[in-house]
């Protein structure tokens, strides 16, 4: 015999079996239709069911009876967190042994996100897996924009933590049992991990109620060049808060060891910006090029033109990146093309630079067109702006993280990621800090950077997560103050 689960819905079917995998309970998924659910008899469902083995039956009960929102537990929530804002310096100790407690949650919240990762602002499958996992533990859930927020507390200051919740245009090569479902798109940034850990941190705050201060906790689709941060500003995700905080995991930091986390004021990642154009100028024979207006010397002249501007215009000392990632020209050996275009990337870290980037691509795209006789087209798309880290906010969360962590765990980066995000928003209407957690284990063969298709991650670290954003965000909340 077997002990039958059955749910309202699909997500709440994967919650439930993420909870209940975590504690290592075995589970198996069914949709509806004629199941044989033991040998002597097939059973006719309409919904979504979680099957377990017999002998796992009463421990499958108490779990989810465990995980069930404080309101319906017959011993009520759980005690306070163990500081408030009136008192001392964050507990590390305690954050940790309570990330802990929730670690296998966030590993199994992890693993269900990384099956169905979802592109661009709207991810209807993973903001529902979301909303279920969160109002299981008894949250007010609050669309807001295309993502999610909750809030935790009932008096003092509002800090929010936020996760981002998409993923990439890249086909998986892990070969892990959990990899992706759907072709063609992959977690391959660890952003299913930040969603993980963050549902952790709602059911910590749901059973242990923050004191003295108030969470607000920020789900975001579209972090991946789909600006999800603005609208979620605009829908009010901001409302309230005193101040934020963020983290992101993989290897971004050559400063960096697996475990360690680090931390940077003021400007930590670059603006990412984007330019593309094309030289335009009349097709013709290969062997006569006196006939026609070849734009591919144009594009050429302007792709070194770019590399001598960065050599020689900027500041050498100071950080900035210009990339001509993509040309596309002709269609055969012997037929000069018509039109030869280009893009590619700018990373800057202040508003000087970024303008200098501008001038610089255009004036060479210019000069180069003039030169060879072409026309030429031009554009300049702003990405997300510079990551800065308001220093106090910056000082607080590295010395929650090394309460958490201890000291040599905990770095204080030198060398700002030429990477960008969409947390830079965030950060230009509160103060706040974004931070960053090496996740890789080399010795296991967890060592490919992200955005790579092998992606992957420790997840013997996401307790580092969990309870390095949960004592920033109290620390955030104390300094702020009512």
């Amino acid at each position: 015999m077997k002990t039958v689960f059955e749910c309202r819905s699909r997500e709440d079917a994967m919650v439930a079996r993420s909870v209940l995998e975590s504690s290592g309970i075995p589970v198996e998924l069914l949709s509806g239709g004629m199941q044989d659910m033991n040998p002597l008899f097939n059973v006719d469902l309409s919904g979504y069911t979680l099957v377990v083995p017999e002998s796992f039956g009463e421990d499958a009960l108490a779990v989810l009876a465990d995980y069930r929102s404080p309101e319906q537990r017959a011993d009520g929530p759980g005690p306070a967190l163990p500081v408030s804002v009136s008192g001392p310096a964050v507990d590390g100790n305690a954050a940790m042994s309570l990330a802990r407690s929730v670690a296998g949650r966030a590993v199994a919240h992890r693993r269900a996100l990384h099956a169905i990762p979802e592109v661009g602002l709207d991810l209807p499958r993973t903001v529902a897996y979301v909303r279920s996992a969160l109002s299981a533990v008894g949250a007010i859930v609050r669309d807001c924009g295309p993502g999610l927020v909750c809030d935790f507390g009932r008096e003092g200051p509002l800090v929010a933590i936020r996760a981002d919740m998409d993923a990439l245009p890249i086909t998986e090569e892990t070969g892990a049992e959990y990899a992706s479902t759907i072709p063609g798109s992959m977690h391959a940034c660890g952003h299913d991990a930040h969603a993980a850990c963050l549902l952790a941190i709602a059911e910590l705050l749901a059973l242990r109620p923050p004191t003295g201060w108030r969470a607000r906790l920020i789900f975001q689709t579209g972090e991946e060049g789909a600006f999800g941060a603005p609208p979620m500003i605009e829908a009010g995700c901001l409302d309230g808060v005193r101040a934020i905080v963020g983290g992101h995991v993989g290897d971004l930091s050559g400063e960096l060891q697996p475990g360690q986390a680090g931390f940077m004021p003021g400007a930590m990642m670059a603006a990412s910006d984007r330019f593309a154009g094309s030289f335009v100028g009349s097709g013709g024979h290969g062997s006569a090029p006196h006939q026609a207006l070849d734009p591919i010397p144009a594009l050429a002249q302007f792709i070194l033109a770019v590399q001598s501007f960065r050599a020689r215009r900027p500041d050498q000392r100071v950080p900035f990146v210009l990339s001509v990632c993509q040309v596309e020209s002709g269609t055969a050996f012997n037929i000069i093309p018509g039109e030869a275009s280009f893009k590619g990337t700018a990373r800057t870290l202040a508003p000087a630079e970024r303008e200098l980037a501008k001038e610089g691509l255009l004036a060479a795209c210019q000069g180069a067109a003039l030169a060879c006789g072409v026309e030429y087209r031009y554009e300049w798309l702003d990405g997300y702006p510079p990551v800065v880290n308001d220093p106090a906010s910056t000082e607080l969360a590295m010395a929650a993280a090394r309460s958490v962590l201890g000291d040599g765990q905990v770095r204080l980066l030198t060398v700002p990621s030429m990477g960008g995000e969409d947390f830079a928003y965030y950060l230009r209407m509160v103060p706040g800090c974004f931070w960053f957690l090496n996740t890789q284990a080399p010795e296991r063969g967890i060592s490919h950077p992200n955005h790579h298709p092998a992606f992957d991650l420790d997840e013997s670290l996401l307790d580092r997560m969990i309870a390095v954003n949960l004592a920033a965000a109290e620390a955030l909340a104390r300094s702020t103050g009512a």
